[in-house]
């Protein structure tokens, strides 16, 4: 279907810059680097690494149905008054959080954090937005969204780790909190949109031509909610992604543990972190121009079982070398795997419904996500404060959700106008 070119820079690569600027501050949320917390904060309130590894866990619940209300919304109405909302939100609590007196007080924060942090990777205030604004370079602004990642998590690692030594992890997460306030809720309001046919756009820089309804399917296949549920790919990626996640994040979370314990100084323990982010940005941008020239399924096994294998270098050698290694080449699959989470369940049901899916989606994968630390964390308790089992658990898991990826191929439906599957 034939545009008009906009001229000078699309609008939606402003998009694509404000998300960035957001996820790089949100990682002050401490989503990315918590295991800088877990053994401070364990000696702090006087708990085990093992309840410590719940706190992830009481966050991904709460997360998990507010993403549920938010879907919608996002279709309807766009992220950018609700990320603003929810930034003042998080930012309040995680100050609180930084003031509590007890454990079991920061475990009934940290659950009602996590129905208004938006700093995971995925998540559909930041994801969505981005995802609705393209089609064919897709990928590539996917992956420049990744960028955030790396650069939120490069800073925070050095910054976090410093506060911590020098404020402890209260005061870390209360500067954080002050930090969130007072850029994440500018950058929302000023610059984010709905979506490109709210501004006579077509995805990816064209502008609508005079015959053109409000809104188009510019030649993607749309589904609904109730739709994709029902096709085999959706249970399939869905089962993937909770394997993968519960694999990534108890090793995101209790590397820092290992490390410590094989006596890794903390110095190489943040320097790890940083190149794990770093990384992780090459690997985001990279995927995003592989995306279209390589079955996305493919590229997303491929970074999930480079994941497998990292982990199972770390747990058969710890040193500052390996770590390093490991850090890297982990943080390249992350960022692949990150950036095709996004791409794929775009790329397979399309932009109308694309918030109600994720709304969805992203709890039932955070499953995974929230049960890997505790997991890791009891068994490391239970095996001789070792983490050999658990790591090796996370490695069969992603092996076993890149043969899922592999699997879901794309499901076929005829292209429907846009307006057409707008979920009310």
């Amino acid at each position: 279907m034939p545009g008009v070119p906009l001229r000078g820079v699309f609008y939606g690569w402003w998009i694509v810059v404000a998300v960035t600027l957001i996820i790089t501050i949100s990682n002050g949320l401490a989503n990315f680097t918590f295991g800088l917390l877990v053994v401070p904060m364990a000696a702090d309130l006087g708990v085990s690494r093992g309840l410590i590894g719940w706190l992830p866990t009481a966050r991904l619940v709460g997360n998990s149905g507010m993403n549920i209300v938010l879907g919608p919304l996002v279709d309807r109405h766009g992220a950018r008054v609700l990320l603003a909302i929810a930034a003042a939100i998080a930012a309040a609590i995680l100050f609180a959080i930084s003031r509590a007196p007890s454990y079991a007080l920061v475990l009934a924060l940290f659950f009602v954090l996590g129905a208004f942090d938006f700093s995971m990777p995925g998540h559909v205030l930041t994801a969505v937005p981005v995802a609705k604004w393209f089609v064919r370079r897709r990928g590539q602004a996917i992956g420049y969204i990744g960028v955030g990642v790396a650069a939120g998590g490069i800073f925070y690692s050095f910054f976090h780790q410093y506060l911590i030594e020098n404020l402890g992890w209260r005061g870390a997460l209360a500067i954080s909190a002050g930090i969130i306030v007072v850029t994440i809720i500018p950058i929302s309001l000023l610059l984010l949109r709905r979506q490109p046919e709210d501004m006579g756009l077509e995805p990816d820089g064209e502008r609508q031509g005079p015959a053109q309804g409000p809104l188009t399917w510019s030649g993607e296949v749309q589904w609904t909610r109730a739709e994709a549920i029902r096709t085999s790919a959706f249970r399939k990626l869905v089962a993937a992604y909770l394997l993968a996640n519960f694999a990534v994040s108890g090793f995101l979370v209790h590397r820092a543990g290992m490390w410590e314990d094989g006596g890794l100084s903390p110095a190489v323990i943040a320097s790890a972190f940083a190149l794990d982010s770093l990384a992780f940005g090459f690997g985001a941008v990279g995927t995003g121009y592989l995306v279209g020239r390589v079955p996305s399924r493919f590229i997303a096994a491929g970074a999930t079982l480079l994941q497998a294998a990292t982990i199972a270098v770390m747990v058969a050698w710890v040193n500052a070398p390996v770590a390093i290694m490991v850090a890297m080449i982990f943080g390249i699959g992350g960022g692949s795997a990150v950036t095709l989470q996004t791409v794929l369940w775009a790329e397979y049901y399309g932009r109308a419904s694309l918030g109600s899916i994720r709304g969805i989606v992203f709890p039932a994968t955070m499953i995974g996500f929230g049960l890997g630390p505790p997991a890791i964390g009891i068994l490391y308790g239970s095996t001789g404060q070792s983490y050999v089992v658990g790591f090796a658990i996370s490695v069969g898991a992603l092996i076993a959700a890149a043969m899922l990826l592999i699997w879901a191929r794309r499901p076929q439906k005829e292209p429907e106008p846009l307006a057409a599957v707008v979920e009310g």
